[in-house]
């Protein structure tokens, strides 16, 4: 790993607690980067890295489909959810599943198969804790 990968990673891991920081305080954004001396607008910038080297994290580098699916959280609640569904354990068959997870929010839902990775899940939750 080259020095501006490893110094890049170590922001990433300083803004993700800083967000969780900020979140947990329950603080508006711009109040709490006046209290801590930060710039809205690096606030902002690091928020962006952060999400989406979550979101390319849980996508599958391999190319076996096991990516996560983009969902517009922002639909209208009385429009028919739109759906994510994270695939099927690696060597399953392509079956509907039976016992599935289902997490609902502003009309969208993602659907997460019994038996599906812990990683793959803990990944997509974390994801959507800092969407949200």
């Amino acid at each position: 790993m080259k020095i501006s990968e490893a110094k890049r990673q170590v922001m990433l891991q300083q803004w993700t607690e800083l967000i969780k920081e900020q979140k947990a305080r329950g603080m508006k954004v711009n109040a709490w980067c006046k209290e801590r001396g930060i710039g809205e607008g690096q606030f902002y910038y690091w928020q962006k890295q952060v999400r989406q080297t979550l979101l390319d994290s849980v996508s599958s580098p391999d190319g076996n489909g096991a990516a996560l699916v983009k969902v517009d959280i922002n639909s209208a609640p009385d429009e028919a959810p739109q759906r994510a569904l994270l695939p099927a354990p690696q060597g399953a068959e392509p079956t509907p599943p039976q016992n599935v997870f289902r997490l609902q929010f502003k009309g969208s839902m993602l659907e997460i198969p019994s038996g599906s990775r812990a990683e793959d899940i803990s990944e997509i939750l974390r994801a959507v804790s800092l969407l949200c």
